[in-house]
């Protein structure tokens, strides 16, 4: 998780202090984020690291949402398509695969999935025209990899956060979206999911689903 911003785990001399996503994009400047993208594949490739979750292109289209916020580019949803997928080039020309997160869109919930489990109501047409937008630019430029959400939408899967769900993992980010790299969740220890499933339920589900691969981030007992 090297966004820059509040979320940045490689912090202090010699890392570079990013600001926030949100200022990047309100640059206007796509070279200046992509970048961006290759300063962050410089400092984690001099730690070894291979693989960034970043960037996150939520559309932050809820003022009270706890958990988004200025991590997300601008908030109209072409716009931050466009700085999202040159963030992550930049990252890959770096050689860090980049990770767009959180799918199917975590922008709008007024609550965090690492507490509760956000559910959206919003019809198929608004996921299209805004949530789903910077991930279908994200599937068409071949980049490497989508994060799941832990939240409930409504319109595609009344019963299943969309990291367990079928409807979403294959029936829109494989099949409609036409995505064809990695598919990993977020942390399954996230109350959205553990107040709810087992880690086995969530893993086997989450299989059937189309999700490639899980994180369990703190505790190796899970």
């Amino acid at each position: 998780d090297q966004e820059g911003g509040r979320v940045a785990r490689l912090r202090g001399a010699p890392f570079t202090a990013l600001p926030p996503m949100r200022q990047l994009g309100l640059t206007g400047d796509l070279s200046l984020v992509e970048r961006a993208g290759r300063l962050l594949a410089l400092e984690c490739r001099a730690m070894g690291f291979d693989f960034d979750f970043a960037p996150v292109v939520d559309v932050d289209t809820n003022p009270a949402n706890p958990v988004i916020g200025d991590r997300s580019l601008p908030r109209d949803a072409r716009e931050v398509a466009r700085f999202g997928v040159a963030l992550a080039r930049g990252l890959e020309a770096g050689g860090v695969a980049s990770c767009a997160k959180h799918f199917p869109g975590h922008g709008d919930t007024s609550q965090d999935s690492h507490h509760d489990l956000p559910s959206l109501p919003h019809g198929l047409e608004r996921l299209r025209e805004v949530e789903l937008l910077p991930f279908a630019a994200y599937a068409q430029a071949g980049l490497a990899s989508v994060m799941t959400a832990h939240v409930i939408f409504e319109a595609l899967d009344k019963g299943m956060p969309a990291t367990m769900s079928k409807a979403v993992m294959d029936g829109v980010l494989r099949r409609e979206l036409g995505f064809t790299g990695l598919v990993v969740s977020d942390d399954l220890e996230m109350k959205a999911i553990a107040s709810h499933f087992s880690v086995e339920r969530a893993v086997v589900d989450g299989i059937n689903a189309g999700v490639d691969s899980f994180l369990v981030c703190h505790r190796a007992d899970v």
